[in-house]
Protein backbone atom coordinates (compact mmCIF):
# COMPACT_ATOMS: atom_id res chain seq x y z
CA UNK A 1 0.00 0.00 0.00
CA UNK A 2 1.38 3.41 -0.97
CA UNK A 3 1.92 6.06 1.70
CA UNK A 4 -0.83 8.65 1.91
CA UNK A 5 -0.35 12.00 0.23
CA UNK A 6 -1.63 15.15 1.91
CA UNK A 7 -3.58 17.73 -0.13
CA UNK A 8 -0.88 20.40 0.30
CA UNK A 9 1.75 17.97 -1.01
CA UNK A 10 -0.42 17.01 -3.99
CA UNK A 11 -1.03 20.69 -4.76
CA UNK A 12 2.73 21.40 -4.78
CA UNK A 13 3.29 18.45 -7.12
CA UNK A 14 0.44 19.59 -9.35
CA UNK A 15 1.86 23.12 -9.79
CA UNK A 16 5.33 21.68 -10.43
CA UNK A 17 3.91 19.38 -13.12
CA UNK A 18 2.04 22.33 -14.66
CA UNK A 19 5.23 24.42 -14.76
CA UNK A 20 7.39 21.59 -16.12
CA UNK A 21 4.97 20.09 -18.63
CA UNK A 22 3.60 23.35 -20.05
CA UNK A 23 1.20 21.84 -22.61
CA UNK A 24 -2.21 20.45 -21.80
CA UNK A 25 -5.74 20.50 -23.11
CA UNK A 26 -7.87 23.59 -22.40
CA UNK A 27 -11.55 24.04 -23.02
CA UNK A 28 -14.89 25.35 -21.88
CA UNK A 29 -17.17 23.12 -19.82
CA UNK A 30 -20.73 22.69 -21.00
CA UNK A 31 -22.99 20.29 -22.79
CA UNK A 32 -20.18 19.59 -25.21
CA UNK A 33 -16.61 19.95 -23.97
CA UNK A 34 -14.19 20.88 -26.71
CA UNK A 35 -10.57 20.79 -25.61
CA UNK A 36 -7.56 21.97 -27.56
CA UNK A 37 -3.82 21.88 -26.88
CA UNK A 38 -2.54 25.04 -25.25
CA UNK A 39 0.69 26.11 -23.56
CA UNK A 40 0.26 27.03 -19.91
CA UNK A 41 2.17 29.80 -18.16
CA UNK A 42 1.79 29.29 -14.43
CA UNK A 43 1.48 31.75 -11.58
CA UNK A 44 1.05 29.47 -8.54
CA UNK A 45 1.14 32.37 -6.06
CA UNK A 46 -1.72 34.07 -7.88
CA UNK A 47 -3.50 30.73 -8.49
CA UNK A 48 -3.62 31.56 -12.20
CA UNK A 49 -2.67 29.81 -15.39
CA UNK A 50 -2.23 32.07 -18.41
CA UNK A 51 -2.60 31.16 -22.06
CA UNK A 52 -1.80 33.23 -25.14
CA UNK A 53 -4.72 33.08 -27.55
CA UNK A 54 -6.10 34.71 -30.67
CA UNK A 55 -9.15 36.95 -30.46
CA UNK A 56 -10.44 35.20 -33.58
CA UNK A 57 -10.09 31.66 -32.21
CA UNK A 58 -13.14 29.51 -31.53
CA UNK A 59 -12.01 28.93 -27.93
CA UNK A 60 -11.77 32.68 -27.26
CA UNK A 61 -15.30 33.15 -28.62
CA UNK A 62 -16.56 30.33 -26.40
CA UNK A 63 -14.97 31.98 -23.35
CA UNK A 64 -16.58 35.32 -24.17
CA UNK A 65 -16.88 37.41 -21.00
CA UNK A 66 -16.18 34.35 -18.89
CA UNK A 67 -16.91 30.66 -18.75
CA UNK A 68 -16.36 27.51 -16.75
CA UNK A 69 -12.98 26.20 -17.88
CA UNK A 70 -11.37 22.77 -17.93
CA UNK A 71 -7.65 22.05 -18.25
CA UNK A 72 -6.16 18.57 -18.30
CA UNK A 73 -2.57 17.44 -18.43
CA UNK A 74 -0.27 14.46 -18.20
CA UNK A 75 3.13 15.21 -16.74
CA UNK A 76 6.19 14.63 -18.92
CA UNK A 77 7.18 11.63 -16.77
CA UNK A 78 3.62 10.23 -16.92
CA UNK A 79 3.52 10.03 -13.11
CA UNK A 80 0.84 12.70 -12.68
CA UNK A 81 -2.47 13.06 -14.48
CA UNK A 82 -4.79 15.93 -13.64
CA UNK A 83 -8.02 17.60 -14.60
CA UNK A 84 -8.60 21.12 -13.29
CA UNK A 85 -11.80 23.14 -13.35
CA UNK A 86 -12.37 26.81 -12.65
CA UNK A 87 -13.11 30.22 -14.11
CA UNK A 88 -11.77 31.07 -17.56
CA UNK A 89 -11.77 34.69 -18.71
CA UNK A 90 -10.41 36.75 -21.59
CA UNK A 91 -7.97 39.50 -20.63
CA UNK A 92 -5.35 41.78 -22.04
CA UNK A 93 -2.57 42.42 -19.53
CA UNK A 94 0.65 43.88 -20.90
CA UNK A 95 2.63 42.96 -17.76
CA UNK A 96 1.66 39.30 -18.16
CA UNK A 97 2.45 39.40 -21.88
CA UNK A 98 5.89 40.86 -21.12
CA UNK A 99 6.53 38.29 -18.37
CA UNK A 100 5.81 35.22 -20.50
CA UNK A 101 6.64 36.40 -24.03
CA UNK A 102 9.25 34.19 -25.73
CA UNK A 103 10.43 33.11 -29.16
CA UNK A 104 7.83 30.37 -29.47
CA UNK A 105 4.94 32.64 -28.53
CA UNK A 106 6.16 35.31 -30.94
CA UNK A 107 5.90 32.83 -33.84
CA UNK A 108 2.11 32.89 -33.45
CA UNK A 109 1.84 36.68 -33.44
CA UNK A 110 3.69 38.19 -36.42
CA UNK A 111 2.96 41.76 -35.29
CA UNK A 112 4.59 41.10 -31.92
CA UNK A 113 3.21 42.03 -28.53
CA UNK A 114 1.00 44.66 -30.12
CA UNK A 115 -0.66 42.22 -32.54
CA UNK A 116 -4.37 43.15 -32.52
CA UNK A 117 -5.28 39.42 -32.54
CA UNK A 118 -3.35 38.76 -29.31
CA UNK A 119 -5.32 38.18 -26.13
CA UNK A 120 -4.76 36.24 -22.93
CA UNK A 121 -6.96 33.60 -21.39
CA UNK A 122 -6.75 33.62 -17.59
CA UNK A 123 -7.68 30.34 -15.91
CA UNK A 124 -8.24 30.38 -12.15
CA UNK A 125 -8.59 26.74 -11.12
CA UNK A 126 -10.71 26.03 -8.07
CA UNK A 127 -10.82 22.23 -8.12
CA UNK A 128 -8.50 19.50 -9.36
CA UNK A 129 -8.66 15.75 -9.68
CA UNK A 130 -5.12 14.38 -9.51
CA UNK A 131 -3.81 10.86 -10.04
CA UNK A 132 -0.22 10.12 -9.04
CA UNK A 133 1.70 6.96 -9.80
CA UNK A 134 5.39 6.14 -9.74
CA UNK A 135 4.76 2.80 -11.34
CA UNK A 136 6.06 3.37 -14.87
CA UNK A 137 5.10 1.22 -17.86
CA UNK A 138 6.92 -1.94 -16.68
CA UNK A 139 5.32 -1.83 -13.22
CA UNK A 140 1.95 -1.10 -14.82
CA UNK A 141 2.32 -4.18 -17.04
CA UNK A 142 3.24 -6.23 -14.00
CA UNK A 143 0.18 -4.97 -12.10
CA UNK A 144 -2.11 -5.90 -14.99
CA UNK A 145 -0.59 -9.38 -15.29
CA UNK A 146 -0.75 -9.89 -11.51
CA UNK A 147 -4.40 -8.83 -11.44
CA UNK A 148 -5.30 -11.40 -14.08
CA UNK A 149 -3.57 -14.15 -12.08
CA UNK A 150 -5.00 -13.16 -8.70
CA UNK A 151 -8.41 -11.81 -9.72
CA UNK A 152 -7.66 -8.48 -8.03
CA UNK A 153 -7.59 -4.97 -9.43
CA UNK A 154 -4.22 -3.48 -10.39
CA UNK A 155 -2.64 -1.05 -7.94
CA UNK A 156 -2.05 2.04 -10.07
CA UNK A 157 -1.30 4.79 -7.57
CA UNK A 158 -3.19 7.43 -5.66
CA UNK A 159 -6.06 9.77 -6.39
CA UNK A 160 -6.73 13.13 -4.75
CA UNK A 161 -9.43 15.78 -5.04
CA UNK A 162 -8.20 19.27 -4.32
CA UNK A 163 -9.87 22.56 -3.57
CA UNK A 164 -7.45 25.20 -4.85
CA UNK A 165 -7.24 28.72 -3.45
Amino acid sequence: MAEALYPAEVEVRLWKALEDTKVGMLGVAGETVRLQPMTAFCDPKGNLIWFFASRSADLTHLVGDGAAGVFSLVSDDHELHACLTGDLTTRFDRDVIDRYWNGTVSAWYPKGKDDPDLVLLAFRPDHAEVWISKRGPVKFGWEVAKSKLTGTRPEWGQHARLHLH
